[in-house]
């Protein structure tokens, strides 16, 4: 094979990759590609609307989570601004998400019921809405020892087992 094609072979390949299956589980990776609309994917009208909860318990990694509660306090979500979020993605070992204005990223470290995020890094926009549960989100994934996933909900805990926030699992998308 001549040189010059190899590069298009290789990015050819995992773009095909991407939008296959997972052959695991025999799912697409929803915190990544976005579900179709189910008008569009000729789904039955009683489909679960984009955002409801799964089913099912999902597992930890490469699910997209949505802070449903932090430092006790429910979290509303707004449907002019995007719901706070993580996504830990097992490959990489890569943590991204929103925190309610800023995106975030960094390393973790999950080993059973233990998971210990390192530093995270994020965009610096300003936002200014009185109820931005950011800085409360970002301080509780600093503090997370444990997580515990019960049902359709993540609970992340401090080393004393003192949960300091709950996400839900959702559809992306």
């Amino acid at each position: 094979m001549p040189r010059l094609h190899l590069p298009a072979l290789l990015a050819a390949v995992l773009i095909a990759a991407c939008g296959q299956p997972d052959s695991s589980t025999g799912q697409q990776d929803s915190a990544q590609t976005p579900a179709p609309d189910a008008t569009s994917a000729g789904q039955a009208p009683d489909a679960p609307p984009p955002d409801a909860p799964l089913p099912d318990a999902p597992p930890l990694e490469d699910t997209r989570w949505h802070l449903v509660e932090v430092e006790g306090k429910p979290i509303a979500a707004a449907a002019e601004r995007a719901q706070p979020y993580i996504v830990l993605f097992s490959d990489q070992k890569q943590a991204q998400g929103f925190g309610g204005c800023n995106r975030m990223m960094g390393a973790y470290q999950h080993d059973g019921d233990a998971l210990k995020f390192g530093p995270l890094a994020g965009t610096k926009m300003a936002c200014d809405y009185p109820e931005n549960p950011e800085d409360a989100f970002m301080q509780a994934l600093a503090a997370t020892a444990r997580a515990r996933v019960i049902d359709n909900q993540l609970e992340l805990s401090d080393r004393n087992g003192e949960v300091l926030a709950r996400l839900e699992a959702r559809k992306a998308r």
